[in-house]
């Protein structure tokens, strides 16, 4: 069983919400990212995003561009970030979902960089700037791999959009409550949203908002619906 679906059942059979940390691969080095994934599992985290980093970021906010600049400093590429989660795999069963924009994939090759990672131990992939519209043969590659493909649901979706992300998605989606640099956003408005488009409880959801401390996390996820 692929392990987000696995994460998610656990969490939901003990009536529980999970924890995402984001982290920027290669920030400050790839062992780094390595040694942090491993503290994370022990610290109680339920999935790990991990951010490839691109050179030209369109949904990223500046704390991210940062960590992905550095990422491309410290020299990390597709290879290297996939070759980590290999090394992650072979002390740790985390979730990994990787953080990626469409055209890495497809310099890589989409259909190989697929198969790479799900043989490398990857779960999952978030692809940024990939629109479901024009997604060709993206979900049937995904599928086989056995990898879950996960699209972004924004406050300002239509629910015609959100109707056909939630024939393509899989597994679950993110509800952004709004732009990866602000720390104290207001999320009520993803909030809400949530409540009116996951009418279908099979499916997880993840709420995307940056923290600083722990009461605002704990406030947020004790305010998103469902799991």
């Amino acid at each position: 069983m692929n392990r987000i679906v696995e994460r998610f059942a656990l969490l939901k059979k003990a009536g529980k919400k999970g924890f995402i940390v984001y982290i920027g691969a290669g920030d400050p080095n790839l062992e780094a990212t390595r040694q942090l994934a491993l503290a994370f599992e022990k610290a109680g985290v339920d999935i790990l995003e991990l951010g490839v980093p691109f050179s030209d970021p369109l949904a990223d906010g500046l704390v991210n561009q940062r960590a992905a600049q550095r990422g491309l400093e410290s020299g990390t590429t597709q290879h290297g970030v996939l070759e980590t989660v290999a090394a992650i795999r072979g002390e740790s069963e985390l979730p990994i979902v990787l953080y990626i924009y469409f055209n890495l994939a497809h310099c890589y090759g989409l259909e190989r960089f697929i198969h790479d990672s799900a043989k490398a131990g990857v779960d999952g992939l978030l692809v940024l700037d990939l629109p479901p519209e024009e997604s060709g043969n993206y979900e049937p590659l995904m599928r086989a791999a056995g990898l879950c493909n996960i699209y972004l649901v924004a406050p300002t979706t239509p629910d015609d959009r959100i109707e056909l992300i939630e024939d393509l998605d899989d597994l679950t989606r993110r509800v952004l409550g709004g732009p990866t640099p602000s720390l104290e956003l207001d999320v009520q408005p993803a909030h809400r949203q949530g409540r009116h488009v996951h009418s279908d409880v099979r499916r997880p959801r993840a709420l995307l908002a940056r923290r600083r401390d722990r009461r605002r996390a704990q406030s947020d996820a004790g305010d998103e619906p469902g799991r």
